[in-house]
């Protein structure tokens, strides 16, 4: 069971209503401080955001800058029942529209190998879909 509002749910607008969506996917793991999750500040993905927008429910995606690379943006593919707008150089599909559906993060450190598999050099981003964990990596993929 998943709750609307804070680290541990979805966003929640203030006539109590959310996104649309039927699960929180990886929120709790990226944004809740308790045992086995990452306990990350709100702005890690969100920089840049007013949230939650009611005028017009849409949720800010912005990747912090220690999250993308130097060169490039992050990208998020959101649901397609919510609407996303992309902020600190990071993009989003139909940006200030519904998401693609795809929800899919791509082109953030926290995904990467960190560097080349020689140690020096660019590292490699995985692809990571929000509600599944097949693809996700932590600290202990590479360390």
């Amino acid at each position: 069971m998943f709750t609307l509002g804070g680290p541990d749910g979805l966003a929640k607008y203030s006539d109590n209503s959310g996104t649309g969506s039927n699960n929180q996917g990886k929120h709790v793991k990226h944004a809740d401080s308790g045992a086995g999750n990452m306990g990350y500040d709100c702005v890690t993905c969100h920089t840049g955001y007013v949230m939650p927008q009611d005028s017009t429910k849409t949720i800010d995606i912005g990747f912090a800058n220690w999250v993308k690379p130097a060169a490039g943006s992050a990208f998020y593919g959101g649901q397609n029942t919510a609407k996303y707008a992309g902020k600190n150089g990071t993009t989003v599909p139909n940006d200030g529209g519904l998401g693609d559906g795809s929800r899919q993060c791509s082109n953030i450190y926290c995904h990467s190998t960190v560097q080349a598999s020689n140690g020096t050099g660019a590292p490699t981003y995985k692809n990571v879909v929000w509600n599944s964990g097949s693809l996700a990596m932590d600290c202990t993929s590479c360390h």
